[in-house]
C-alpha cells in the first residue's frame, strides 16, 4: 500500500514531474525514458527521510500528457513568457505541469492545480517567480477553461 494520503500523493507526483520535466531540458529523455528509470531506479531518498509515495497514475499520465500535447503547451509558454523566463528551465519545467493539467484535465479544480505549482515553485523560488507562474497559470487557465 503507497504512504501518505491522496492529496499528498498528488503532490508529491506534481513534484516529481516538474523534476522529471526538468530532467528532460539537460538530456532530452521521452516520457517513457523517465518513467522507465523511475520504475527501475526508485524515486527521491535520501537517507533519514520518508517521503510520501507519489500518484503513479498521476504521474505518469503527467509526464505523457505533456510530451504529447508539447506543441500546445509550448505556445502557451511563448504567449506568456519573456525570452528570458522561458530559458528558465525548472521555472519553465513548472509551468509546463500546470499548463498541461488546466488545459487537458478538465476534471481537476483550477484553484487546487494553481496552488499545488505555487506551492512548487516557492520551494525552488523565493523571489518574483511565484507571481509570475500564478499570473501565467491564471492566463493559461482562463483561456482553456474560461
Amino acid at each position: 500500500m503507497a504512504k501518505g494520503s491522496a492529496k499528498a500523493r498528488l503532490t508529491m507526483a506534481r513534484l516529481v514531474v516538474v523534476q522529471m520535466l526538468y530532467r528532460q531540458t539537460y538530456d532530452e529523455s521521452t516520457a517513457m525514458d523517465v518513467l522507465t528509470d523511475l520504475r527501475d531506479n526508485g524515486f527521491m531518498q535520501e537517507e533519514g527521510i520518508e517521503w510520501v509515495d507519489p500518484d503513479l497514475d498521476h504521474l505518469a499520465n503527467t509526464l505523457r500528457g505533456v510530451d504529447a500535447h508539447k506543441d500546445v503547451i509550448t505556445e502557451a509558454l511563448k504567449a506568456n513568457l519573456k525570452s528570458e523566463q522561458l530559458n528558465d528551465r525548472l521555472l519553465s519545467s513548472i509551468i509546463k505541469a500546470g499548463a498541461y493539467e488546466l488545459i487537458y484535465t478538465q476534471d481537476v479544480d483550477t484553484a487546487l492545480v494553481i496552488a499545488e505549482y505555487l506551492t512548487i515553485t516557492s520551494a525552488f523560488f523565493e523571489g518574483k517567480e511565484t507571481t509570475l507562474v500564478n499570473a501565467v497559470l491564471d492566463k493559461i487557465a482562463k483561456s482553456a477553461r474560461g
